[in-house]
């Protein structure tokens, strides 16, 4: 026995240093001078670009046990124009050919993992990166750089093999626009990374953070243009399962909200969404207020409160994104005793909290409950919507005990006897149903006719307040 592990140990250090000469005898021979034109070549030959390099440099027993590799100053320039027609190819920017550029790239592998097939990387950083996207029509794009095969293949992920793979960091610093130009329909998006960062003490377990802003004319119309965005948090990714993520203790930040985020994602053979909760910061009504779109500014100009609203949901159970059943969820809206003063309605103390228990596969079963309203009754009538006159509908709240006015059967919950009128209720739930569509446009259509009838009015009679 003590033979054989002698044996063993003496064929196995053979293979290691067998493997360390091999990368001693690579990086002494692929100097920078012979690298980067081999690593340029490559490149040319794989990609439908150009590509330009300052120098590629391998480095090991500076960096032992890891092997790294520097990049300086690379460019890949796209050969898109060769397919577009001349009148489309005139229409294009400046810098469309450009498609990426980086100051520069470090990067190192361990090389002993490798032997056992782990791909353990060190310290990954990308400098400076500029990703310049342009979409000139349908079909053709300057990033489309990578040929198609001649036998398109269906991807089977379910069958998908990666070697062991664990990283200690990666991080993008000082990161240039990430630009997306569509010229068909004037659509322009640019992704500032000001930081991304990932850091493990061990896989499979990982911290990131990102730091960017993002801007596109779209964003001008919600007064958010520039608008700032980030996350920080747990990511747990495992190579043994390279389809499936989850989050934890995620933090997410847009402009001035913010919310916390666990969920669990696995697209290994459908996608599949197997948790989900979010639950947002305390939102300030009147921040919110701030990023409606300008037509609909007016309708919230007199508002005055305090109010802020805090939203919890949760996934009940695993929910498939290609199946067409709605997710089940649970889901909360708190608002806290605040204060709210609008045109002619004052309240001193308003609270509520709205609950729903969706069910995605049953709408019919779906429950939705209102608790703090303040209100013991509510009532709604059906006539003011477009549904015939005598029917509604009553709030009780839960701990109010209503005596009913007339003594007979036991409908409407014990408290109005006589047989419901069916057809009217009918009609009344038609008109909510008809009504949202056309809510905006009444809406406006009021404001409207109030408008004039104030501008009549104190045209007529210039005291009148």
């Amino acid at each position: 026995m003590k033979k054989w592990m002698k044996w063993g140990g003496i064929v196995l250090g053979c293979i290691v240093a067998l493997f360390l000469t091999v990368c001693t005898l690579a990086v002494w021979i692929l100097t920078p001078p012979r690298l980067t034109p081999i690593v340029r070549n490559a490149a040319e030959s794989a990609l439908d670009a150009r590509v330009g390099l300052a120098k590629v440099e391998l480095t090991f027993w500076r960096t032992f046990p890891h092997l790294t590799v520097d990049v300086d100053s690379l460019t890949i320039v796209s050969n898109f124009r060769s397919r577009l027609t001349d009148s489309v190819a005139a229409k294009l920017p400046a810098d469309a050919d450009t498609l990426l550029t980086l100051k520069s790239f470090h990067g190192g592998v361990d090389v002993l993992p490798l032997l056992v097939g782990h791909i353990s990387l060190h310290d990954v950083e990308f400098v400076r990166p500029t990703i310049n996207m342009v979409q000139a029509n349908d079909t053709v794009g300057n990033y489309q750089i990578v040929p198609p095969s001649k036998e398109e293949v269906p991807a089977d992920t379910s069958a998908l093999e990666l070697p062991r793979i664990s990283i200690n960091r990666f991080r993008i610093a000082n990161g240039e626009p990430i630009r997306y130009r569509s010229l068909q329909d004037s659509l322009d998006v640019a992704i500032n990374l000001k930081e991304v960062a990932l850091t493990s003490e061990g896989a499979p377990e990982y911290k990131i953070t990102v730091d960017a802003k993002a801007a596109t004319e779209m964003l001008a119309e919600f007064n958010a243009n520039p608008i700032a965005f980030g996350a920080d948090g747990c990511l747990t990714w495992d190579s043994d399962r390279p389809m499936a993520v989850s989050f934890s203790g995620f933090t997410l930040r847009m402009a001035e909200f913010g919310a916390k985020v666990d969920a669990a994602l696995d697209f290994t053979r459908e996608p599949m969404v197997s948790a989900f909760e979010a639950t947002t910061d305390d939102i300030q009504l009147t921040d919110a207020l701030r990023h409606l779109p300008v037509q609909f500014a007016p309708y919230v100009e007199g508002l005055k409160t305090d109010m802020k609203v805090k939203a919890n949901v949760r996934l009940k159970h695993p929910w498939n994104l290609a199946d067409s059943i709605l997710p089940s969820l649970t889901g909360a809206i708190t608002i806290p005793p605040c204060r709210v003063d609008y045109d002619t309605w004052h309240f001193s103390r308003f609270t509520a909290t709205f609950a729903t228990d969706f069910d995605g596969s049953d709408i019919n079963a779906s429950t939705f409950t209102v608790k703090g309203l303040g209100a013991d009754l509510l009532s709604l009538s059906g006539h003011k919507i477009g549904a015939p006159k005598g029917v509604g509908a009553l709030y009780i709240k839960s701990s109010l005990k209503a005596k009913p006015l007339m003594l007979g059967g036991g409908q409407e919950s014990g408290l109005r006897p006589g047989t419901e009128a069916t057809a009217q209720i009918a009609a009344f739930a038609a008109a909510v149903e008809a009504g949202f569509p056309a809510m905006d446009a009444q809406i406006a259509q009021t404001e409207a006719c109030k408008a004039e009838a104030l501008a009549r009015l104190t045209a007529a009679l210039p005291e009148l307040k």
